[in-house]
Order: C-alpha cells, then structure tokens, then sequence
C-alpha cells in the first residue's frame, strides 16, 4: 500500500504540469491505482478484523502499546479519506 501512495503521490503532482495527451494518461493510471488501493485496503481491514493481531508484550510500556494502536488506525483512516476524496473529486 505504501508503495501506491507513494506512486500515487508522484503521479498527482506531474499530471497537472504535462502535456494533455500524456496527462490523460496519468489521469488514467491515477485512478486504477486508487482503486487497486482501495481494494488492498479493504481487505486489509477486512482480515485484521478476522484475525486480531498478537498482543504485544509487557516490556513495551503502556502508551506505546497505546500509541502504537492508534498510529495505526489513523493510518486507515487517512487513506480512506484520501481515496474518498479522490473519488468524490473525480466523480462530481
């Protein structure tokens, strides 16, 4: 998933300063990208729902355990922002 947004991130900053044949193109590869995230990410959430990660050991203090947790949350929840976004750009 990184991967993708960093791809996605590179895409969407050079689509608005190319030429229009090639900026379609981008445009293109911009969504397809998006939506094979969006479809990674789903399934992501769906299989941590299902399959709850280990509890992590006592040695880790308390609001580590706790931040790490909410890092990672928010980290979903981001980029089920940014694709929503995208997506409600691209279709109004």
């Amino acid at each position: 998933i990184a991967l993708g947004v960093i791809f996605m991130l590179i895409i969407g900053f050079t689509m608005g300063s190319v030429a229009e044949p090639l900026s379609s193109k981008l445009y293109g590869y911009h969504e397809e990208v998006g939506l094979t995230i969006l479809g990674i990410l789903l399934f992501r959430i769906y299989w941590r729902w299902w399959n709850p990660v280990p509890v992590l050991p006592n040695s880790i203090p308390k609001w580590q355990r706790a931040a790490s947790s909410f890092t990672h949350y928010l980290l979903y929840i981001a980029l089920l922002i940014m694709i929503g976004s995208g997506w409600a750009k691209s279709t109004s």
